[in-house]
């Protein structure tokens, strides 16, 4: 080991303790040795400001110093900060050309950028092909999100075993994405023997890096498999914590099956105030049914209607059959099964037909039978040659 390369590993040392200031002054010492790899590590802590003065400009010069120097990382370094305009006018050219002179070079990160330039066709011809051989070129050398995307290229080959592979790979490297993906893997089976212990072990981890999907696994874990409640609540509410707002919905939906209804009416409640259309028809039984909470049909009404303004086709059908029990709203009731119907709701499909058949409008009952014919739902066939027999043919003079 050179005198350098001692002074840049005692660095990276004083780095880890939180001594960035030391770090700072190890890592000049070994650029007044000629190290390009200290430039690079240089231009890392100016460009985050972490023990200097943040300041992209210095960043890329000392990257671009390392680069004409004939060092790979610093030439990809040049290139990302050319693609981002940091310390520099951004230029998609001038990004390409050093990236790619990177992976020449051997640079693992430079080859997984220039895979994706090559992916997208943004700056070069797309060219799937010359993309993917690089990004598996980038994998083979050890970048975690191009093993984690390999992995998923082998996935959709149907190569599970070599997908499982890269994704053990990426997972290794501390990849947080790879790890909860890991997790599916084992807990599926996908290309290794199933293990459920593997499996959580995985998710664990990622949930320890506030990754939601990870959490969100543990949480439907804990609710349909080992059926612990307060588990199950723990993993949901640390995804809403982070901003995933639906698991609000999947908390509900927990403590109602556990006839925890007065906990399951403050957390719908709580996402019906964040928009979730979901929630608006949860409550809306809950008033309608008096499920946990005192019969109010006029909120449950609200919430109903509330919710297919927003676009929730399966709220629009259950409007349109509320409408449909009043002779008198035909046209409502006709209004919002059509829109749920034309949204593509098998269920509002049916009623719909059911409705216009109800109301001797048997043409136009035909022609949602045959829809439903079409999306193969049970009774279809029957309800559409029962209308046929009511359609008059037409008279002969």
């Amino acid at each position: 080991m050179t005198e350098a390369e001692k002074l840049i590993a005692l660095a990276r040392e004083e780095y880890d303790c939180c001594y960035l200031q030391n770090a700072v002054r190890l890592l000049r010492k070994a650029i007044k040795l000629g190290s390009s790899d200290a430039m690079v590590e240089l231009g890392n802590l100016y460009r985050h400001g972490d023990g200097v003065p943040k300041s992209a400009k210095r960043a890329f010069n000392l990257y671009l110093q390392a680069a004409n120097l004939g060092n790979a990382r610093g030439m990809n370094m040049v290139g990302v900060l050319y693609s981002n305009g940091e310390g520099v006018k951004a230029s998609d050219e001038k990004s390409y050309e050093w990236c790619r002179k990177a992976a020449e070079a051997g640079n693992a990160a430079g080859m997984y950028n220039l895979a994706y330039n090559y992916l997208e066709g943004e700056i070069v011809e797309q060219d799937t092909a010359v993309g993917i051989e690089w990004l598996m070129r980038a994998a083979e050398g050890g970048y975690p999100d191009a093993m984690y995307d390999a992995a998923g290229i082998y996935s959709e080959r149907g190569d599970d075993k070599k997908a499982f592979e890269f994704m053990l790979k990426a997972t290794q490297t501390g990849h947080v994405r790879a790890s909860n993906e890991l997790g599916v893997m084992y807990y599926e089976g996908i290309g290794v023997e199933k293990d459920i212990r593997m499996a959580l072990n995985c998710f664990e981890g990622a949930a320890l890096y506030d990754d939601i999907d990870a959490i969100l696994n543990l949480a439907r874990y804990y609710t349909y498999v080992e059926k612990n409640t307060a588990l199950a609540a723990k993993f949901y509410n640390e995804a809403v914590a982070l901003g995933d707002d639906d698991a609000l919905n999947e908390l509900g939906d927990l403590y109602f099956a556990n006839k925890d209804y007065e906990s399951a009416v403050k957390v719908f409640q709580t996402a019906v105030d964040k928009g979730s259309t979901y929630a608006m028809r949860a409550l809306s039984f809950m008033y309608a049914e008096s499920v946990g909470v005192e019969e109010n049909l006029t909120l449950a009404f609200d919430l109903i209607e509330r919710a297919a303004v927003a676009g929730d086709l399966k709220a629009m059908a259950d409007l349109g059959q509320i409408y449909a029990c009043d002779p008198d709203e035909f046209r409502y009731a006709h209004y919002w099964l059509k829109k749920s119907a034309d949204g593509g709701n098998t269920d509002a499909i049916m009623v719909l037909a059911e409705f216009l058949e109800n109301h001797g409008q048997y043409k136009h009952a035909r022609y949602w039978y045959n829809k439903a014919l079409e999306a193969g739902i049970e009774g279809a066939s029957e309800g559409l040659e029962a209308v046929k027999d009511k359609i008059k043919p037409p008279q002969k003079f």
